[in-house]
């Protein structure tokens, strides 16, 4: 299990920092622009969830690996509902 599990968490962390980076330029360059109401902090918001979350995966393979499956998949899914009801208090309370 610990082959396969390399093959899957390094391409996975790979591409979560690439998205954060990306994000985090793209949130910089609107910043600068100062357009709309601050679409930039949403930008921000998901590059630093990226971040966070291969942090996390780096942190539960590393630390731990002895957890099962399942337990791991709570983690990860644990850490998605908090940034789901996240970004919908923050969308409720703009609307109001």
């Amino acid at each position: 299990m610990d082959w396969d599990f390399d093959n899957l968490i390094w391409p996975t962390v790979y591409m979560l920092w690439f998205v954060a980076v990306v994000f985090f330029i793209w949130a910089m360059k609107r910043r600068q622009n100062k357009k709309g109401k601050d679409p930039w902090i949403e930008l921000m918001s998901v590059a630093a969830f990226c971040l966070f979350a291969s942090i996390i995966m780096l942190l539960v393979h590393s630390f731990a690996f002895r957890l099962d499956f399942t337990s791991r998949l709570g983690v990860v899914s644990v850490v998605l509902c908090l940034y789901a009801y996240y970004t919908y208090k923050r969308n409720k309370n703009r609307k109001n």
